[in-house]
């Protein structure tokens, strides 16, 4: 093959190479296009998580804020129903001076009951 009869082929193939590199540029920019593209919506999505994620939290700490409330409310309520038992106790019970008074009944009951039950043992109606 002579020179000039491979001087076209050599052209037509320089002329594909030309468009293949064309073609592979505009690809290239396509795919840089794309990858922007995707990058942006990833930032996006990412800032939008963070901004959900942020409103879950707030939400979150206003639920705990509010059982914590709660929590102290019901602390104070119980604390007041037992200062009532308390107090309601207190005037119950007998005062410095009932106090001999109370527990010598209680001795006394006491020893009647003994009694009786010596009593009882003695004739025989209560078991040894």
């Amino acid at each position: 093959m002579s020179e000039t009869a491979a001087e076209p082929r050599l052209a037509r193939l320089e002329d594909a190479l030309l468009r293949i590199a064309d073609a592979v540029a505009k690809l290239d920019s396509k795919l840089e296009t794309v990858r922007s593209e995707v990058h942006a919506e990833i930032t996006r999505l990412g800032t939008e998580l963070r901004g959900e994620m942020q409103a879950m939290r707030n939400e979150m700490h206003g639920d705990v804020g509010r059982l914590h409330g709660d929590i102290s409310r019901l602390d104070a309520k119980i604390d007041s129903r037992f200062d009532q038992l308390g107090s309601r106790i207190d005037s119950k019970l007998p005062s410095w001076w009932q106090m001999p008074l109370v527990i010598g009944s209680t001795v006394t009951l006491l020893a009647a009951l003994y009694a009786a039950a010596q009593f009882l043992r003695l004739h025989g109606w209560w078991p040894a």
